[in-house]
């Protein structure tokens, strides 16, 4: 899958935008790099119905 990758020149921030079937994939970050990550798809939540932190 490709991304459109965009970095802020002045510190480690970059944000990524591809797209998974019809749907926007964004993606954010500052102290990894973006080639460190994968993607999964996940097609059951309930595993992961307990947060462990809030997002925002």
């Amino acid at each position: 899958m490709t991304f459109e990758l965009w970095r802020n020149s002045s510190n480690r921030c970059w944000v990524a935008r591809g797209c998974v079937e019809r749907t926007d994939v964004i993606l954010s970050g500052s102290e990894v790099d973006p080639s460190e990550l994968s993607l999964v798809r996940v097609t059951d939540l309930t595993s992961f119905s307990t947060p462990f932190a809030p997002l925002g």
